[in-house]
């Protein structure tokens, strides 16, 4: 990683103070969002839909590597840190 790499910080807050907890780095295309609710959780928490503002839906697979959880659909891969 190097001065101006594009990343994505997952980091945690207490009071006023931040803490890192992981970055990764990503290539130039980053990752794509997808921001709505959960509307449903498959069978065995394998795959999840999430229903966007515009009323749209998108279900995503779901694959628990080491500590995190990776959504991903053929043209989108979602990560979060692990709680």
């Amino acid at each position: 990683m190097k001065e101006g790499s594009e990343v994505v910080a997952h980091y945690t807050v207490t009071g006023t103070e931040k803490t890192a907890v992981e970055v990764d780095k990503v290539g130039k295309g980053g990752y794509r969002v997808v921001e709505g609710t959960v509307t449903k959780v498959g069978e065995g928490g394998k795959t999840i839909t999430v229903k966007a503002a515009d009323g749209t839906e998108q279900t995503f697979e779901v694959a628990v590597t080491g500590p995190k959880l990776l959504l991903s659909t053929p043209q989108k891969e979602l990560r979060r840190a692990p709680k």
